[in-house]
């Protein structure tokens, strides 16, 4: 359970305050716990980090809010406001690096479109879209069709002490690791298309990290809609340089004036060649959902989720259902 708490102080600004809740289990998940068992020899053959691989893949099969704590936590919290016309900006002590950058108007947002992370975003590019702090800009010079956008995160930039689980005594902090920046060019020449170009560079696990990617998003008339992204990081432990992309169709007002469906399919993790000789195959995710308006202030949608060799490994397919409802009040 999230709820948003919106509160404006000058009519333009917004400072949102997200708490979140939920059962601490993960179907999706958990399900991938499978990557956990991965051999000691990943941590260590060919220098690549075996934290990278295994989260990359089990992150991106995760629906976005799964795995809450059963308490209530602080989830989001941050101000955006007008610095000029043309310039907004954002400061957050805890947040997403996806709130500010690679956006999507058919595959972005969990309570309205797709849920699992590997269709909601990017995540070869936004290394795992940790929480954090930090802050962000958007500047769209005179309205037109150019937006440039820039998001920095620090995941740990609350903490005063050092962690030895994210780079020993060199962890924590608004400079150290692990931390991301995000620089973004979006091109929009009509409002039926979009394209954005990406770079993220950052930190994790004392390792350096570097990727580029692209967002699309097409509306093929008023009721069907195309997306995809595409990441590929040139700079990746053990010098792996792993692909990742998605794509799918969106079907806004289906039988229904406010509905929304969409089928999207997803690679997370696509590596060059298997150099540890452990993953022969290479992990899909595909997901269906219907988002179906009970009434101005209640939604509700049925979620399908497949996952075909996971962990980029031969094992049984994976399926998931669940099913989301929102309030809006």
């Amino acid at each position: 359970m999230r709820l948003n708490l919106e509160t404006s102080f000058a009519g333009e600004d917004l400072l949102l305050t997200q708490l979140q809740a939920g059962s601490s289990s993960n179907s999706s998940e958990g399900a991938v716990d499978l990557l956990n068992n991965v051999p000691e020899a990943v941590e260590t053959a060919q220098g690549i980090d075996g934290f990278l691989q295994t989260s990359f893949l089990r992150t991106n099969s995760a629906l976005d809010y799964s795995g809450s704590d059963t308490r209530f936590i602080l989830n989001r919290l941050n101000y955006t406001f007008a610095a000029s016309k043309d310039l907004n900006l954002s400061f957050f002590a805890q947040g997403f690096a996806s709130d500010y950058v690679d956006f999507n108007r058919y595959a972005n947002d969990s309570s309205r479109d797709f849920s699992t992370y590997g269709l909601i975003n990017n995540q070869l590019l936004l290394a795992n879209n940790a929480p954090g702090a930090g802050a962000a800009f958007s500047w769209n010079p005179g309205a037109g069709a150019f937006t440039l956008r820039g998001v920095y995160r620090a995941d740990q930039a609350a903490i005063a002490t050092t962690s030895a689980t994210f780079g020993g005594d060199d962890a924590g902090g608004l400079l150290n690791d692990p931390n991301l920046g995000v620089v973004e060019l979006a091109i929009a020449p009509s409002r039926d298309f979009t394209i954005s170009l990406q770079y993220s560079t950052g930190t994790q696990s004392g390792s350096d990290y570097d990727a580029i990617g692209a967002n699309l998003e097409f509306a093929l008339g008023r009721q069907v809609g195309l997306f995809g992204r595409f990441g590929y990081a040139f700079n990746f432990p053990g010098g792996i340089e792993p692909a990742s992309w998605s794509a799918g169709l969106a079907f806004p007002d289906l039988l229904v004036p406010g509905a929304l469906a969409g089928i999207g399919i997803g690679q997370p993790l696509i590596f060059q060649e298997d150099v540890i000789g452990l993953f022969n195959r290479t992990q899909t995710n595909y997901e269906a959902f219907y988002n179906l308006p009970l009434s101005d202030n209640v939604a509700i949608a049925p979620v399908i989720q497949v996952i075909t060799d996971p962990g980029n490994r031969d094992r049984n397919t994976i399926l998931t259902g669940t099913v989301r409802t929102v309030f809006s009040f």
